[in-house]
């Protein structure tokens, strides 16, 4: 990775490589003392959780967020900024980002993923299964005419599986165009079983433009589903179990921008 700010990158990142990290946001831990880093607008964003856990829960994300961010980029976790998108993905501000860095978040429940790449579009998912959603009702509005003929053709035994692997797919693919749900979910098809590789189908664009683009599912605990989606050729994934994050960030947890967060 170039270096940025004369220092070198404690977390280095090749370009044909995704980083992807998996946090226990419920854990307690050393590194859970974090929350300087973040700006006046994450501090308000903060505040308006109403349940102490949620408000816990997204200071420990975005405060690891950003230390990670320090980490690749060289620079001081509290220096970094935040411009949005017109469907409100975040992305570092140019001046802090000479290397091209890009960046996804998702949780559900107590998990988060955290992921990143060089030059790259990129988007993640994880959803926890609900064995009692409507699937049905949900695949009739969220679902295109392919992924509903396959999801039908699922044993009932796997379809809360197919439906939650389908979603994060599907997800993951329109947080990485940074579209978010202005793209119609029926206009593009992926793969609903939860066991067969990946495949996107983007009709109106053609198969030229669904090849510029690799989806691929992510390990996850057990009773979530998750999926990655990068633009451009396959590339090697990398990822981080929660037992990493600590030694990763050692030298970061060791700066003055850090305070405690009571769970």
């Amino acid at each position: 990775m170039t270096e940025t700010s004369g220092s070198t990158p404690l977390l280095p990142l090749p370009t044909e490589c995704v980083h992807v990290w998996r946090l226990e946001l419920d854990a307690s831990s050393d590194s859970d003392s974090l929350g300087k880093s973040l700006s006046a607008d994450e501090v308000s964003r903060a505040s308006r959780f109403h349940f102490q856990r949620d408000r816990v829960r997204y200071v420990r994300c975005r405060s690891m967020l950003k230390s990670l961010l320090a980490g690749y980029l060289a620079t001081p976790a509290s220096d970094i900024r935040f411009r949005y998108g017109a469907a409100g993905k975040p992305e570092i501000q140019a001046e802090q980002n000479a290397v091209g860095l890009q960046f996804n978040v998702s949780h559900s429940a107590n998990i988060a993923l955290l992921a990143f790449v060089v030059g790259r579009q990129i988007g993640v998912d994880i959803e926890q299964l609900q064995e009692n959603i409507k699937s049905q009702a949900l695949t009739d509005r969220l679902f295109s005419a392919g992924e509903q003929e396959q999801f039908l053709a699922l044993p009932h035994s796997l379809r809360t599986e197919g439906f939650f692997a389908c979603w994060t797919r599907k997800e993951a693919f329109i947080k990485a165009t940074g579209a978010g749900l202005s793209t119609p979910l029926v206009d593009f098809s992926v793969t609903v079983h939860p066991h067969i590789g990946v495949r996107l189908e983007l009709p109106e664009a053609g198969p030229e433009i669904a090849r510029q683009w690799f989806l691929a599912d992510l390990a996850a605990p057990e009773g979530f589903r998750a999926a990655l989606a990068v633009q451009g050729s396959p590339i090697a994934i990398r990822c981080f179990e929660q037992a990493e994050i600590t030694s990763y960030l050692h030298p970061l947890s060791e700066t003055p921008n850090l305070v405690s967060v009571e769970s």
